[in-house]
């Protein structure tokens, strides 16, 4: 079944036309601003480049992928506005629970019900039914408008890390904006540009709200919309980010303290942390049993077992018969970070996007060895540590990237589902590689 015909194309071409206007007249307006007049039109155009890539990559190479399915659930709900504009909003913002009824009575034009059965796909085909009534049902320049709601929070992060680490702006935008796989996988049709964009924009209002303490209610606002998006998608992802906040919230609380001061205050923090942490688990434990370490562990060995048969696989070395725990999940933890942020290995790609995922890993394994070489290992751990910002991005990257490893042994998904630490962790390297070199031209 083709997804992409001629009407697409020239859809598309009259919509990157109307964004490019819009965008054109938006940098004219923001003259002053050089990060807006130097990056915005660079940014906005590797996006819609990126979507369009992503959707023909899909459909001529691949030949397949979730993101039809997003898009045929996603057109069946927009068909039912022609025929009961009650269905289509009963369908598109009412719960599942709550449509079961409905939903069982429509003729789905994707087969496999867990598009429209589980919230986390399901939320994505709501949010392409809405785009699909301003371009005709149609694939591409659906997917072109997910890349631009993606890129949304993607700015805004680039715009608040410039100003959080200042002369950085090419190591940013390298991050945020020119990165392969933030371009590609960050632009599709699906979870995982939705998902980029919500995490990127969470990291601002929570920056913003409990950091510099600037515009609170309406960056509370912002959280709450970001939380709401990221748990109905992926919930774990706001919880690896949790204890990377208080971090950075308790490091800027002491950072201006004296050292006496700071003698007291650090230790009664970590034992607030401590006792936040297992006060947490405790919550997690008896009211949020899919979240728990023995739900999560399950899930882990499960996901090995299913990922393992499929293509593309790779052995951390665990064993389902010998994990019971997540303690016994430890010894694999630095494995998987190291898979998460440097595999597929050159030789282990099998197909161009694989390519695309080993290339940018050997890149940030060279960058990471001349960091480890050029501070002599002591220098960048005392850059990351010095600097509360850094230093919570850097947690936040090992946490995720750890349970991410852990609970995905095929690279195939491996690539997709590392998308929302990506621009964090490049940022972290390139940031304290610059700042060697800094302390170097200033000895």
């Amino acid at each position: 079944m083709g997804y992409i015909f001629w009407y697409d194309w020239v859809i598309s071409f009259f919509l990157i036309i109307i964004v490019f206007i819009c965008s054109f007249r938006f940098v004219r307006k923001n003259q002053d601003d050089y990060l807006i007049k130097t990056y915005f039109i660079k940014g906005i155009g590797l996006k819609i480049l990126g979507s369009v890539a992503f959707a023909v990559y899909h459909a001529y190479i691949y030949g397949g992928g979730d993101t039809f399915g997003y898009f045929m659930t996603g057109k069946t709900i927009t068909q039912t506005f022609f025929n009961s504009p009650s269905n289509f909003f009963n369908l598109t913002f009412y719960s599942l629970e709550n449509n079961t009824a409905l939903a069982s009575s429509i003729d789905w034009l994707w087969d496999e019900s867990i598009m429209y059965t589980m919230e986390a796909n399901y939320f994505s085909a709501r949010i392409a039914a809405v785009l699909q009534l301003f371009t005709f049902q149609s694939y591409m320049p659906t997917c072109i408008l997910f890349s631009l709601l993606s890129f949304w929070g993607i700015w805004k992060c680039f715009k608040f890390f410039n100003l959080l680490f200042v002369n950085n702006e090419k190591a940013i935008a390298i991050s945020f904006l020119y990165f392969p796989t933030i371009v590609f996988w960050g632009s599709g049709l699906g979870k995982d540009s939705i998902t980029l964009g919500a995490v990127c924009g969470l990291v601002v209002c929570a920056f913003h709200i409990f950091i510099t303490k600037e515009r609170i209610f309406k960056n509370i606002i912002g959280l709450i919309f970001m939380l709401v998006t990221l748990f109905i998608l992926k919930p774990y992802v706001p919880l690896a980010f949790l204890m990377p906040l208080i971090l950075a919230i308790s490091y800027s609380y002491i950072a201006h303290k004296s050292t006496s001061a700071k003698f007291f205050i650090i230790p009664l923090i970590l034992s607030l942390l401590v006792g936040a942490f297992f006060l947490l688990n405790d919550i997690i434990e008896n009211n949020f049993t899919e979240f728990s370490s023995d739900t999560i562990t399950d899930k882990i060995v499960s996901s090995n077992k299913n990922l393992q048969a499929a293509g593309s696989a790779f052995d951390l070395g665990i064993r389902p018969e010998n994990i019971n725990s997540m303690g016994d999940m430890a010894p694999f933890f630095p494995k998987a970070i190291i898979a998460t942020w440097y595999r597929p290995w050159l030789w282990e790609a099998k197909n161009p996007a694989m390519l695309l995922s080993a290339l940018e890993g050997c890149f940030l394994l060279i960058v990471s060895i001349v960091i480890i070489f050029k501070g002599i290992i002591f220098r960048p751990i005392g850059i990351i540590i010095r600097n509360p910002i850094l230093f919570s991005l850097f947690i936040y990257c090992v946490i995720f990237s750890g349970l991410i490893g852990l609970s995905t042994s095929n690279f195939g998904t491996l690539v997709r589902y590392k998308l929302p630490c990506m621009p964090f962790l490049v940022t972290v390297l390139l940031v304290t590689l610059k700042k060697l070199k800094t302390e170097e031209i200033s000895l």
